[in-house]
């Protein structure tokens, strides 16, 4: 499933929160005619699959949610006042990055050279930078590289992201299918302590931390990520 910023008529100006993300994962699960899942997912595809799961648990049979984009409460109440006075774009610190990011590069090698350099992908090493890099690239008409996600789409999930986390709050007690959290220990999208706060009011979630990880933990610890989840699933069998 492509995502709605990969969809070549999506406009990110329309985009106002990420529930709209867990009607279109229900609909491509509908479209495909699949039985009951094993959902696995990163960050915002972490955050979407728990959002379909807790209005539709008979939808999956395990969850494996790594580094899902979830704030405390009152942050997401916070945040939802700033974007209805239209500060949003102001205010949210990665948005400048991403609308001034360059987006086009001469091969996939130099897009890769000019990621090795940056201190955001230094726990990654070449093959699990390689494959961020051939997953982000795509090929214009004239040859030339760009990067695959729209600057503004980026700019626009940032902006909305948790916005409606509120609502997750009050239903995640409800959560029904069993639930893995993956988090990277220096993780700026799920806190040690948004962590207890799950944990305390799902007491039946296993949370896991990976050492020495950010929120690219499933690219700079691939085999730890594997073997959580492989005992994980192993156990729900």
């Amino acid at each position: 499933m492509r995502m709605r910023p990969l969809w070549p008529s999506a406009d990110p100006s329309a985009f106002s929160d990420w529930r709209i993300l867990a009607d279109d994962l229900a609909q491509f699960l509908d479209q495909q005619g699949l039985p009951p899942l094993i959902g696995i997912g990163h960050s915002m595809g972490a955050t979407t699959t728990l959002r379909l799961a807790l209005r539709q648990p008979e939808r999956f049979q395990l969850l494996v949610l790594i580094d899902p984009v979830i704030f405390p409460p009152l942050t997401g109440i916070a945040w939802d006042i700033i974007f209805r006075l239209g500060l949003a774009y102001r205010l949210h610190p990665l948005v400048k990055g991403a609308l001034r990011r360059r987006t086009c590069f001469e091969s996939n090698s130099a897009m890769f050279a000019n990621y090795r350099e940056k201190a955001v992908f230094r726990r990654m090493n070449d093959e699990g930078l390689r494959a961020y890099v051939d997953a982000l690239a795509c090929q214009d008409p004239e040859g030339q590289i760009q990067l695959c996600y729209p600057a503004d789409w980026e700019a626009r999930i940032y902006v909305t992201g948790i916005r409606a986390d509120l609502e997750l709050w009050l239903q995640l007690p409800r959560l029904l299918p069993p639930v893995l959290f993956l988090r990277g220990a220096m993780s700026d999208t799920f806190y040690p302590k948004t962590a207890r706060m799950v944990q305390r009011r799902l007491k039946t979630a296993r949370i896991t931390t990976i050492s020495d990880s950010t929120h690219l933990v499933p690219l700079e610890k691939p085999d730890l990520v594997y073997k959580e989840i492989i005992q994980f699933l192993s156990e729900g069998e």
